[in-house]
């Protein structure tokens, strides 16, 4: 059976307007303003963060780091208290996300990692990363 025109579901626009996120660790070291790079030294690690669409002030439809060009899925919907009471909206509890990597993946060396959260909606994709943020293999 053929799909017209109308419906097919489209792909989302790229929007680089801001949205809410943070990283909070990778390879269990938590990150601050300060820390622009971790180094790994795990066989396997994870990165864990919180985000949320700002724009329609709700969870996200789905959230995506970007390591080398290379888009990964995260983990969604993971619980976070502290989110939902910082920013005083309990439909923000399930915002957290996390994303199990292998060190074996990555050359030796730094690497540059972004965020990518999709709208509610489903509609956009927010793109811009607010500061670039780094991991560096060890061998």
């Amino acid at each position: 059976m053929e799909i017209s025109t109308n419906q097919k579901q489209s792909e989302p626009r790229e929007s680089k307007r801001n949205t809410s996120y943070r990283f909070m660790e990778i390879d269990d070291k938590k990150l601050t303003a300060d820390r622009k790079n971790v180094n790994v030294t795990s066989d396997e690690f994870m990165v864990k963060g919180w985000a949320f669409d700002k724009h329609s002030n709700a969870p996200a439809k789905d959230v995506y780091i970007v390591i080398n060009n290379k888009r990964y899925k995260c983990s969604y919907g993971l619980e976070r208290k502290s989110i939902a009471e910082r920013f005083e909206n309990p439909s923000l509890l399930k915002t957290g996300f996390s994303r199990k990597l292998k060190k074996a993946d990555y050359e030796q060396g730094k690497h540059q990692i972004s965020i990518v959260i999709v709208s509610t909606d489903g509609k956009v994709e927010y793109t811009n990363p607010k500061k670039p943020l780094f991991f560096t293999i060890l061998k």
